[in-house]
């Protein structure tokens, strides 16, 4: 402030019941008068708009972390590295401190159900368990409690300090673990196993979006090994990457180059446009695109020159008329025919731009209120800007003046007079 005369940032505040929340702090310098400098200052919370838009950012990254997993998974021909990577990238993304993938099954000899870890992702703050002999064939009856509701199709999350079976508690406490997340994987509709992720420097509330799109990656994951142990390289790659597209928690749509001709699409897409199967592939891509209207040459023309990974925005309606802005990710996709397709990895950015929008505008009202001009003038400007932004034909503010009396300013759009001041 001193010494630009100015200061805007965000920063944490401190409320009265101790509770930090984020503001927004925008301050200028007014005058000098005996030594002391004087400043207009404006804060703003922002705590929720900032929550709202992490949780968003991390639920996005999480999408793309499974949906580049899922992809590693079905296009490495080396099937185990592909497995501890996938378990990296979801780990990382995570901030998980282990990932690993546990088999269930039975002794040769006694026919007994047993447990054992197969593969594991470590970050490095804990040590790793993939050479623990504890965990190898461990029976069934000292772990139930975890793998029960697993075999049932259900996630198991708990904090370690919870546990009551001590026997169960003192395994997992060795390891350092203090809250697990395990997801069943089946491969063919028959339990196989689980997925595993670990917090080991403190609990931890897993929310409910991680818990859904990991039971993706752990669906994702049990084509994958059932699919290796079963089929043949070109075979199995094909069915990998079938249930990489059905099951992908993105819309994905394949697209035909030479007519823009849709040829499949996932369950996503159907749920995320409204169309049923058949009347997606009735259609062309120019058919749900906003902005293409006439220009399907000039979209095929641009199609035509993708040969590696691209991504492009563009508006999209769906079967509702509803308006979305996609973000595109474009790969060339290799098919039986020697026509060229692309795959179309469609994400959904509509709230966060409208987020976006939101915060530009506060931060327009905000520069304009602190404008070196009468009060009047810049909340006139700033009300201006509001109705603009919220498509109103008019906007009124009432504010107190200091003679206890109140100053209402109106703007209205209209040919002859865009503003009133009353």
């Amino acid at each position: 402030l001193h010494a630009t005369g100015s200061f805007r940032g965000e920063m944490q505040a401190v409320h009265k019941t101790g509770r930090l929340f984020w503001v927004e702090l925008h301050a200028s310098f007014l005058y000098n008068e005996g030594g002391m400098h004087y400043y207009s200052t404006i804060v703003r919370d922002i705590d929720n708009e900032r929550t709202a838009q992490l949780e968003l950012e991390k639920r996005e990254a999480l999408l793309s972390a499974v949906a580049k997993a899922t992809t590693l998974l079905i296009t490495d021909t080396d099937w185990k590295q592909s497995v501890i990577q996938s378990m990296q990238l979801i780990g990382s993304c995570l901030q998980a401190d282990r990932v690993y993938v546990f088999e269930s099954h039975t002794d040769n000899k006694t026919g007994a159900y047993l447990h054992s870890q197969r593969f594991e992702w470590n970050s490095g703050v804990a040590e790793p368990q993939i050479d623990n002999p504890a965990l190898q064939n461990m029976p069934h009856a000292i772990v139930q409690e975890i793998f029960q509701p697993l075999i049932q199709n259900k996630a198991y999350a708990v904090h370690v300090a919870d546990i009551q079976d001590n026997d169960l508690r003192q395994i997992l406490e060795a390891q350092n673990i203090c809250s697990l997340l395990m997801l069943p994987v089946f491969l063919g509709g028959k339990y196989w196993g689980a997925v595993g992720f670990d917090a080991c420097k403190q609990q931890r509330q897993w929310k409910s979006y991680e818990i859904e799109t990991l039971r993706m990656y752990a669906a994702t994951l049990g084509g994958v090994i059932e699919r290796r142990t079963t089929e043949r390289l070109i075979a199995e790659s094909q069915r990998r990457y079938k249930l990489l597209f059905d099951e992908n928690p993105a819309p994905l749509l394949t697209v035909r180059v030479s007519d823009l001709k849709i040829r499949n699409i996932n369950r996503a897409a159907q749920a995320h446009y409204g169309y049923s199967r058949e009347e997606f592939l009735r259609k062309k891509l120019s058919d749900i695109c906003l902005v293409c209207g006439g220009m399907a040459d000039e979209m095929r023309e641009k199609l035509m020159q993708v040969t590696a990974e691209q991504k492009m925005e563009t508006r999209h309606v769906t079967k509702s008329g509803a308006v979305i802005d996609v973000e595109i990710t474009l790969q060339p996709l290799s098919t039986e025919d020697a026509e060229p397709h692309l795959l179309l990895l469609i994400n959904d950015v509509t709230e966060a731009k409208r987020l976006q929008r939101e915060k530009d505008l506060m931060d327009d009202i905000t520069n304009q209120l602190l404008q070196p001009k009468l009060l009047e003038e810049n909340l006139h400007d700033a009300i201006r800007m509001m109705r603009r932004h919220l498509q109103c034909d008019a906007a009124e503010l009432w504010c107190p003046n200091y003679d206890n009396s109140f100053i209402k300013l109106s703007v209205f759009e209209t040919e002859l007079n865009d503003a009133g001041i009353e």
